[in-house]
């Protein structure tokens, strides 16, 4: 067995790897609002594509960790159950971390052209993140 040793004769350094990248220490509300921000706009390109005008579809969803928590809070868009064919709906979910414990609330229901509004609307970032403390909130209470 023969192995090449060309590789070997090279010893690349790179100066930048090893310097330590000072941490954003953001509080808690600016926490809120950056990362319900990124699902937010996460879930408005991804309905653009994934969300058909009719039909039911695979839900699709964004979550992050909530601060000073076990929990996560996710974003979700789902076909509703009682008309699949045109309307779709909008939840705020709690979870807890490593576990199957989750409390949702439903927080919108529309046609497609009208979640893509709600996900551009700023104002209903701030219902959503009251919601997530909420239900957050309920969850910690019940364990």
């Amino acid at each position: 067995m023969n192995i090449s040793t060309i590789g070997n004769n090279f010893n690349i350094r790179f100066s930048g790897a090893n310097k330590e990248q000072p941490k954003m220490t953001r509080t808690p509300e600016e926490h809120f609002k950056h990362f319900t921000g990124l699902i937010f706009n996460n879930l408005l390109e991804r309905s653009e594509r994934e969300v058909p005008e009719n039909g039911q579809f695979t839900p699709i969803s964004a979550s992050y960790n909530i601060p000073d928590s076990e929990n996560r809070a996710m974003l979700a868009i789902e076909c509703d159950l009682t008309n699949p064919k045109t309307s779709r709906r909008i939840s705020a979910v709690s979870c807890r971390k490593d576990s199957d414990k989750l409390v949702k609330s439903f927080i919108f229901k529309g046609t497609k052209q009208e979640v893509i509004n709600y996900l551009k609307d700023e104002k209903n970032r701030e219902t959503f993140i009251k919601t997530v403390k909420q239900l957050s909130d309920t969850l910690d209470s019940n364990n």
